[in-house]
């Protein structure tokens, strides 16, 4: 029985602890909110004052940091929450307090001032942008978007953190000597198009020009065909090459760009001259006795008295030029054409002589064969041949070529060269 009575007597004792401590508490609690109301008060105060003296002092600034500052100024964003905790006897409260902070001031001094100089930034930017555009109308627009980001116009994130004042903002970075190293890259790629184009020009001259060469050339007759398959295949003539060009700068770092250049397929062309030429000189032929060179060599073929010999030839083949070649003097001191099947004598003073045969099938009197000191023009279309017998010394004697286009003619034919024989 007394050990009940004893329990009893503790419950009242704690439950009356805890009412009276809870009592004490809410009483306490009261007086830390009227004392928390009265900081509030006081840092509002604070914050009026502070407030008056920042606007004079920003009045006292330029009028771009001034209108910013009021732009952006509003005393509602000046207020901050502050979390406290009152605790009393084992029992705790969250009282928060709320109040407008002096950090706000400088907050918003440090984001006009990003945003004056970001201003600033840009108006610097445009300038330069203006300035290149017009410098470089085409070429600006095309690089200026591949390198706006990280390269030429730099942005970057911003943090501005005064006390519980946070603010992330983008700060536009302006750098001289990368505008400046931007400046010379278009003048650097709008230089190198413009060798390219005009080399570009120069490749369709190439092709005009060998045109009209030829051209003039082929007769009336075979000229509307030349110029139709000129047309027909002129994509084919005028190819198209991918260069790759680069550009270093320590600033914009290394700078990577193709051009398309083009050139003339001369070997195409040739195919397609000689097939015209062909086709237009196949069957001509120039008479016996001819001196197609006769401005470079002579028109001579006469020697007269004593010291003269002869070469006769016996043409069984195609139709040749022969060229006699003084080993003296290295100069061809004889010419003469031979048509196929005809025979033919060639008069010359004694003396050592190189004999060589020049022959094919249809004779182009424009074709070059050599160009200097004397341009040699008038050749063969086709089948052509250059050999030459060995160094022979006459006098007084008749040397005789019987030419065949099978074995079992009068002498083995040794090797030679159009070069070697007309030079």
């Amino acid at each position: 029985m007394m050990k009940n009575k004893v329990k009893f007597f503790t419950i009242i004792v704690l439950i009356s602890c805890l009412i009276i401590c809870s009592l004490q508490y809410y009483l306490k609690l009261k007086i830390f909110k009227l004392e928390i109301e009265d900081y509030e008060e006081k840092l509002t105060e604070a914050y009026y004052i502070a407030k008056e003296d920042f606007l004079n002092e920003i009045n006292r600034n330029s009028n771009r940091l001034n209108e910013k500052v009021r732009n952006y100024f509003s005393d509602q964003e000046a207020f901050v929450t502050i979390d406290t905790t009152f605790k009393y006897c084992l029992i705790k409260s969250r009282v928060p307090y709320c109040f407008p902070s002096v950090q706000y001031f400088k907050f918003l001094k440090q984001k006009s001032l990003l945003d004056i100089k970001n201003e600033s930034n840009n108006e610097l930017i445009n300038k330069f942008k203006q300035r290149l555009s017009l410098k470089y109308p085409e070429q600006f627009d095309i690089w200026y978007d591949k390198l706006l980001n990280n390269k030429i116009v730099i942005e970057k994130d911003s943090l501005i953190k005064i006390g519980r004042f946070t603010e992330y903002l983008t700060a536009v970075n302006y750098e001289p000597e990368v505008w400046k190293a931007f400046d010379e890259f278009l003048r650097y790629y709008e230089r190198d198009i413009a060798r390219i184009k005009s080399s570009n020009k120069k490749v369709y001259g190439q092709m005009e020009n060998a045109v009209y060469t030829l051209k003039n050339q082929l007769r009336s007759s075979y000229r509307n065909h030349f110029i139709d398959v000129i047309e027909e295949k002129k994509n084919n003539l005028i190819k198209k090459e991918t260069l790759s060009r680069s550009f270093e700068s320590n600033l914009l770092e290394l700078l990577s760009y193709t051009i398309d250049s083009l050139y003339f397929d001369k070997d195409l062309f040739n195919t397609i001259a000689e097939e015209e030429l062909l086709a237009q000189w196949r069957t001509n032929s120039l008479n016996t006795g001819a001196k197609p060179y006769a401005y470079c060599y002579g028109y001579s073929n006469r020697c007269s008295g004593w010291g003269c010999s002869k070469i006769e030839i016996n043409n069984g083949g195609s139709d040749v030029v022969i060229l006699v070649k003084n080993t003296h003097n290295h100069r061809i001191t004889r010419h003469s054409y031979i048509r196929s099947g005809d025979r033919y004598t060639i008069n010359l003073p004694n003396g050592s002589y190189i004999v060589y045969f020049y022959s094919g099938k249809g004779w182009n009197p424009s074709k070059v064969i050599k160009e200097s000191p004397c341009t040699v023009k008038g050749g063969f279309v086709s089948q052509e041949h250059t050999g030459k017998d060995s160094k022979v010394h006459l006098n007084n004697n008749i040397l005789q070529y019987t030419l065949y286009e099978v074995v079992n003619g009068n002498f083995s034919m040794l090797s030679s060269s159009k070069d070697e024989a007309f030079n």
